[in-house]
């Protein structure tokens, strides 16, 4: 977690500078309307060398390092904690997409998801084990939902391209069909848990049931949904990999030795 609140803390910081730099050009002395982005960068570089610094904090604990850490959580003490960590990073995610160009819009959805995601592990952190996989699992249903939708319009877009020959005009609808797929079965996995029904899941499938193995398919879900077609999917293929890196996160926060964990068994208790 204290390297993705550096990684976040610069990617806040660059989109800062950049912000500002894109904001010299529209500024004018009036209307104050046109200052927005230079003010806003200027935050944005404030707000990023602060989280950057807790980051560094988190990973090196060198006696400076400590020293700049205490001072920030002294005055916000509201960053030493997931829920306020992840409020004031869905703030800056918000903050920095009307910045500029491509990479703020890119960067302010990642910080956005990031901030979701602390929020997600304050409730995991605080539940016990069993609660906490049960949480999980509500949001993994929302997230096989949000796939089924985008590999429904993948195959719909896909439907507008598709011609006998190249078979490459054929990728979208392939692709989209495959993504309903995975996402049902997404669903039924968790919705029926170890209900005889879904056996078969258990018994082909056993990666789903574990953290590290449902996270790093979501993160290949995720990655394949992006390119299908319009902004829905981009949005949709960036919040299923966020979401699979979070399971990962949490694979190592409830499996120190790195041994996998049966989370309909968990769950089941």
């Amino acid at each position: 977690m204290a390297v993705g609140t550096l990684l976040a803390g610069l990617v806040t910081l660059a989109a800062g500078v950049m912000g500002f730099y894109w904001g010299t050009a529209v500024i004018k002395p009036w209307p104050p309307l046109t200052w927005n982005n230079c003010v806003g960068g200027f935050f944005m570089i404030i707000f990023g060398t602060m989280v950057s610094v807790l980051g560094l904090n988190g990973i090196s604990q060198d006696e400076s390092s400590e020293k700049a850490g205490a001072t920030i959580r002294e005055w916000a003490g509201f960053l030493d904690n997931f829920m306020g960590r992840g409020l004031f990073f869905c703030y800056l995610g918000l903050r920095i997409m009307p910045l500029g160009k491509y990479y703020c819009l890119m960067a302010g959805l990642a910080l956005l998801f990031w901030g979701f995601g602390n929020i997600v592990i304050h409730f995991l952190w605080s539940s016990d084990k069993a609660t906490a996989m049960k949480q999980l699992n509500y949001v993994s249903v929302l997230i096989g939902g949000v796939v089924c939708v985008a590999g429904g319009m993948g195959f719909y877009w896909g439907t507008k391209i598709i011609k006998p020959w190249p078979p490459l005009t054929w990728n979208n609808c392939v692709g989209g069909l495959f993504m309903f797929c995975f996402g049902l079965m997404i669903c039924v996995m968790v919705m029926k848990g170890k209900d005889p029904e879904s056996s078969w899941i258990q018994k082909y499938l056993l990666f789903l049931d574990t953290l590290i193995g449902r996270g790093l398919f979501f993160m290949f879900v995720g990655l394949r949904i992006v390119p299908l077609g319009q902004f829905y999917c981009l949005v949709a293929g960036m919040v299923t990999f966020g979401f699979g890196v979070l399971n990962l996160a949490v694979h190592w926060m409830y499996n120190e030795k790195g041994n996998p964990l049966i989370i309909s068994d968990v769950a089941a208790k």
